[in-house]
């Protein structure tokens, strides 16, 4: 048995307060729900009243499928990116030999790229809305 802390009863209370707002759940339940919430010792009881609620909005399906399709992108970019960068790197040591500008340019070139696409990546996974 999993113990919860208050960020996961925060977290779900906050994704059962979207369901009201949205308007799928009513007042009654609302309250029910959130009493179980705030008594939640385990994971199981978070679960228990995020229980049956309805599905998700196509919105929030649209934008799950949206990040999927960016992680294959950005997966696939990367590693082209890296092997254009490798091989770069391999044809500057055979005709420059292994000089110092080499050594830290295309690694800190590496590292930039990566950084900045795993960057893109972070924040379309902060718009997603939580379970």
């Amino acid at each position: 048995m999993t113990l919860v802390g208050d960020r996961e009863r925060e977290r779900t209370s906050q994704a059962l307060q979207r369901h009201y707002v949205e308007g799928r759940l009513d007042d009654a339940e609302l309250s029910e729900r959130l009493e179980l919430v705030l008594k939640a010792r385990s994971r199981r009881d978070l679960q228990v009243a995020l229980r049956q609620l309805p599905g998700r909005s196509a919105g929030d399906l649209a934008l799950r499928v949206r990040h999927g399709a960016l992680v294959a992108v950005v997966t696939v970019t990367w590693l082209m990116v890296s092997t254009a960068l490798l091989v770069a790197f391999l044809i500057w040591l055979a005709t420059n030999g292994a000089t110092l500008a080499g050594l830290i340019a295309f690694p800190a070139a590496w590292l930039l790229i990566s950084g900045l696409l795993y960057r893109r990546m972070a924040v379309s996974r902060r718009r997603l809305p939580e379970a």
